[in-house]
């Protein structure tokens, strides 16, 4: 059985609103082995309204200027399994703003080091999740990555 958990943030575009909301959601689905596949047996999503901190990080990954493919930094040192991570020439600008506008959510970090730990795992969003929860496990990433 697997249990995925998927949250962000939306802007709507279609509203009578002269500024469109900002939505957050999350995503629930418990997939069990079906046959030679999967099914989903169990679906739940929620949808509110984003709240200031969310907004925040949602206004200021928007406005983030472009990243340069090839950005060296020296966050976190790990191997790299090129079959599994995809390379950052893969990525366009505005998929590396979206990841990094998640792990900040995720991990509690700023945007800076969010940055960082992504550019390091070459932008694999699953790797970089993984990655800082075993180094924060070790008390080995410092307090300013957490100053917003």
């Amino acid at each position: 059985m697997m249990n995925l958990v998927v949250s962000g943030m939306f802007k709507e575009l279609e509203t009578s609103h002269k500024r469109p909301p900002i939505r957050s959601f999350l995503r629930t689905l418990v997939i069990v082995p079906s046959g030679s596949g999967y099914c989903i047996c169990n679906e739940e999503l929620h949808i509110s309204n984003a709240t200031e901190e969310q907004v925040k990080v949602f206004m200021s990954v928007s406005m983030l200027t472009p990243i340069e493919a090839g950005t060296s930094v020296s966050l976190i040192s790990t191997e790299s399994d090129s079959s599994e991570a995809s390379s950052s020439r893969d990525v366009d600008n505005e998929t590396k703003n979206q990841m990094v506008a998640a792990l900040s959510m995720h991990s509690g970090m700023n945007l800076q080091w969010s940055m960082k730990c992504l550019q390091e795992t070459d932008w694999n969003f699953d790797r970089a999740t993984m990655v800082f929860t075993e180094i924060r496990m070790r008390g080995g990433i410092p307090e300013e990555a957490f100053i917003k």
